[in-house]
């Protein structure tokens, strides 16, 4: 937990080393391997994320954060340019019961990317379906303490897929 508070103060290398202390207490633990590669994402070290999420993924390949850990592989994927990939675990990890949605909204910055602009707002349409109300802001405080160029490049995203200002 203190890993993630750090990150989203930007406190990247304490978040880091926070992570990599709770890892080192418990190596099995996915969740501290999930909250490392998100601290490493948020600090912009995607090729250093990745594994760590996949990490994370392998240690528990189900369960309450499986979905949780399909987004977040899915959107390093998105960030470092690999769409179909990105795509392909973001579908995954909205496959039955809801996470909210963020999961569709993050879908719908990958359809941008892909020239998909109709399948993008259906999938903002599906995210404002589960929570009527929610706005470009909401979705930026999501993604408090990751690297700005990161945050701006998905926001543009999923506003150009139609989500609300």
């Amino acid at each position: 937990i203190l890993a993630r508070i750090c990150s989203r103060l930007k406190q990247h290398d304490r978040a880091v080393a926070e992570a990599e202390l709770a890892i080192g207490l418990n190596p099995s633990s996915a969740n501290s391997y999930l909250v490392l590669g998100i601290c490493l994402m948020a600090r912009g070290l995607l090729g250093e994320a990745l594994p760590q999420i996949e990490t994370a993924i392998r240690l528990v390949p189900s369960g309450s954060y499986h979905k949780v850990k399909l987004q977040a592989k899915g959107f390093g994927l998105y960030l470092m340019g690999d769409f179909d990939n990105a795509e392909a675990c973001m579908r995954s990890a909205l496959q039955g019961p809801s996470i909210g949605p963020f999961g569709w909204l993050n879908l719908a910055a990958v359809m941008v990317r892909q020239g998909r602009p109709e399948e993008a707002r259906d999938a903002v349409q599906k995210a404002l379906d589960i929570r009527p109300g929610m706005t470009l802001a909401t979705y930026r405080q999501v993604f408090e303490g990751f690297t700005d160029d990161h945050v701006d490049r998905a926001a543009a995203d999923v506003k150009a897929a139609g989500l609300p200002v």
